[in-house]
């Protein structure tokens, strides 16, 4: 149990709303709404609730408030906190923008940023008071503009009015590069209509950043990355066009290589129908084959007159003889033995295997 707050005191309710205890005529406590425009500061009120015997939770009274421990209630506490943090930073950053319009306003300004000191890496909002530029009658109003002196990053963004301000202010939001040390821009219709202050443009100085003779080292060192860069896809590229070069060579000496040996199958194959053509399968009392019909890589049987010729006397016959016009040089070496099968001095062999290539 802690003790009632004093009169006063704010409290933020259930509902989100914020109240201050004001004197009480009953046990329940009074309270009414607070203008959230005399919140000019942020101040932490976490949410206060009853807690009764039973764990029921009631609204807060007039005579006692107990605030809960529970771990619900202080994701609630929590959460409300944060909200509430949120809405108090969002409403003095209006006012603020209220004030700086105001006095730029008073000035004959037509146009400040927010916030008002600019650094590098920051998303600001740029806000141009349209009724007193030149593109008061127009319609659309864009920013054009780059960073240092027009050096550094080029932009092109669309203003919209704000609903922050009353009167013909017009703003758009402009990320801040780490770059930069200097914003320079004008304002335009998005077509011929232009305002770039009396011919010397708009600019903005950005603190705490790089200055001029920085930016000079860093365009230097990204000139130098950029070269490596380009080093790098060149020669990445030279090698790539040495390689296609290789595979298109050794593709031109594949195909050469199957040309030629088209040819030379070709070339074979009309010497090989040539002595086909001229090549007989026996001489009559000399020589002849079983069986006399035969293809490639049949076994056939030769036999052989030997008185038909100078081996008449001799006690071994042997046979030597080659493929396809001795391509393939002595391929048959076969002793011939006495047949008993037929009349006369034959002899044969068993087991040549023909070879035929067409």
């Amino acid at each position: 149990m802690v003790p009632r707050p004093p009169i006063g005191t704010r409290i933020v309710g259930e509902d989100g709303n914020v109240y201050t205890n004001v004197p009480d005529t009953s046990n329940i406590g009074n309270v009414e709404y607070l203008d959230d425009k005399s919140l000019d500061y942020a101040e932490i009120i976490g949410i206060i609730r009853e807690s009764d015997v039973h764990g029921t939770y009631n609204e807060v009274t007039g005579e006692t408030i107990v605030e809960e421990t529970n771990d619900d209630d202080d994701i609630i506490k929590e959460e409300a906190s944060q909200l509430l943090q949120l809405k108090l930073k969002e409403r003095l950053r209006r006012l603020e923008i209220e004030r700086i319009a105001q006095e730029n306003l008073s000035l004959r300004n037509k146009l400040f940023v927010y916030p008002p000191v600019v650094e590098p890496g920051q998303d600001i909002e740029v806000f141009l008071n349209r009724s007193v530029s030149t593109l008061c009658n127009e319609p659309n109003v864009f920013i054009k503009g780059a960073f240092n002196d027009w050096r550094w990053k080029f932009f092109t963004i669309v203003l919209n009015k704000t609903h922050l301000l009353n009167g013909d202010w017009w703003s758009c939001q402009l990320h801040v590069p780490r770059e930069a040390y200097k914003v320079d821009f004008v304002f335009y219709n998005g077509q011929n209509v232009y305002d770039n202050n009396d011919r010397r443009d708009f600019s903005i100085p950005v603190d705490g950043g790089m200055d001029v003779f920085g930016f000079e080292d860093f365009l230097l060192e990204e000139k130098r990355r950029e070269l490596e860069r380009l080093a790098k896809e060149q020669a990445e590229k030279e090698e790539q066009e040495k390689e296609k070069r290789k595979m298109e060579a050794e593709k031109a000496a594949i195909e050469e290589d199957r040309s030629l040996a088209r040819v030379e199958v070709e070339r074979k194959r009309e010497v090989l129908r040539q002595l086909t053509k001229n090549a007989v399968k026996s001489i009559d009392n000399v020589w002849y084959i079983e069986p006399s019909e035969f293809e490639g890589k049949d076994l056939v049987r030769l036999y052989y007159n030997r008185t038909s010729g100078p081996l008449a006397q001799t006690q071994e016959v042997w046979i030597h003889g080659g493929h396809n016009n001795w391509m393939d040089k002595l391929s048959i070496v076969e002793r011939l033995v006495k047949t008993g099968s037929k009349h006369g001095d034959w002899w044969h062999a068993d087991g040549m295997l023909i070879y035929l290539f067409y």
